[in-house]
């Protein structure tokens, strides 16, 4: 069985990548003997790995990166990254520089790993960075080193390590020479790759670019909801600036001017937590407390299972979102796979989520008279209209978003590329 390295910003440690590591870990393990670098040296393990997948961890703080310094000094890299930002990015020069620099210590520091875990379980066949970062440049400058043996290197990109409006300075370090030393490049959504072309040079050879949808597992059935004077809506996100759901607080302002008239009432579910909380809770207390129509309901933060239990017990006409910018959100997945319709803005990805027969795409910057009028218009439309339009939520669930046979395609590809 081939060798397979796959370098996480978290996990098995803290929470933020377990959600969607673990179910594709599932699946490279029976493909691959896996071993994972995880970047986080210091918060407790919270996630159990799959039995017969070793852990590392990189070392941090300032001795690990002092360490890493020199010897970023002496690449040609990050000379040649300079003449880069001197050339393209020169509004922020100190900052986009000391980023460069500081990317090319840490890369150092991924790439000691990698050696050190090398004693114990070999060369891999193949490297695999979940975030197209530091983590990539390291595993770079680690195969540099081994040229008695080809060494695959692969990685997926998201959002906040390809768009540069998602950094202070709008720039995303070496993006441009990674391209030369990639096999693959693999994107959440056609909408990413399409960035990555734009700003940073197409492909070099076929295939190199490639669009692999993760997706999610849900227990999918379509809820037969009832008519209902209650126009029930849901969201899920974490709770600060990008996600704008001040907005969505205002347009339940406007809701209730147009339900009263019909006798109707709405009720808004939010699940997540996040810096914004206690902002938007005083928000929707100013503006939704008095309104007779309107109903709010702060759930916080949620299990990843309690998101489907919810789902599944709940009946829920329309998922709202309404970010500023997006990848492809594993949220709007999860509402289709649950046959609730989505409602959300035109960034990103969305799109290839929210086709016409699964949904409402709004304008990116959509405000929030016009997303109340958009629920209105929804609800408006026959019920056996909307019965149709959450069977096709599920059924491009099925198509394009469920998990396990998402990732069965894509381990095949990276056997495929060992061979």
């Amino acid at each position: 069985m081939s060798k397979l390295t796959l370098v996480t910003t978290a996990y098995p440690y803290g929470r933020s990548e377990a959600a969607f590591v673990e179910p594709e870990l599932a699946c490279l393990k029976e493909h691959f003997e896996v071993a994972i670098l995880s970047r986080n040296a210091t918060d407790p393990q919270t996630s159990e790995v799959p039995v017969g997948i070793r852990v590392w961890r990189t070392k941090r703080g300032k001795a690990a990166f002092l360490k890493g310094i020199f010897p970023a000094l002496t690449q040609k890299m990050l000379y040649r990254e300079f003449r880069y930002i001197f050339r393209h990015k020169k509004e922020h020069l100190f900052h986009n520089l000391a980023s460069a620099g500081y990317f090319m210590a840490m890369a150092c520091v991924v790439k000691n790993s990698l050696v050190a875990m090398e004693k114990e379980c070999g060369v891999p066949d193949i490297l695999y960075t979940y975030w197209n970062d530091w983590s990539t440049l390291g595993a770079v400058w680690y195969i540099q080193s081994h040229n008695e043996k080809t060494i695959r290197l692969v990685t997926r990109t998201h959002g906040v390590d390809l768009y540069e409006e998602r950094t202070p300075c709008l720039y995303q370090p070496y993006k441009v020479q990674l391209n030369q030393c990639l096999d693959r490049i693999f994107f959440i959504s056609h909408a990413g790759m399409t960035y990555h072309e734009m700003h940073y040079g197409t492909a070099l050879f076929e295939d190199q670019y490639q669009v692999r949808y993760m997706g999610v597992s849900a227990d999918t059935k379509v809820q037969s909801t009832e008519e209902s004077e209650v126009i029930r809506l849901v969201s899920c996100a974490t709770m600060f600036e990008l996600k704008r759901l001040d907005r969505i607080i205002d347009a339940l302002e406007y809701l209730e001017e147009m339900v009263a008239p019909l006798g109707k009432r709405v009720i808004w579910t939010h699940i997540g937590d996040g810096p914004e909380r206690a902002f938007l809770e005083r928000r929707a207390q100013e503006k939704l407390d008095m309104l007779p129509h309107i109903r709010y309901i702060f759930a916080g933060n949620l299990p990843n299972e309690e998101v489907h239990r919810y789902y599944r017990e709940n009946q829920y006409d329309l998922f709202l979102s309404v970010s500023r910018t997006e990848g492809l959100p594993v949220s709007m997945q999860e509402a289709i796979a649950h046959g609730i319709p989505v409602m959300g803005t035109d960034v990103g990805g969305c799109r290839e989520i929210i086709e016409p027969d699964c949904g409402v795409l709004l304008d990116a910057n959509v405000v929030p008279l016009h997303i109340a009028e958009a629920v209105m218009k929804y609800m408006e439309q026959s019920y056996e209209r909307r019965m149709q339009i959450r069977e096709n939520c599920v059924r491009q669930y099925k198509e394009k978003f469920d998990s396990k046979s998402n990732y069965e395609a894509f381990c095949r590809e990276l056997e495929q590329l060992i061979n």
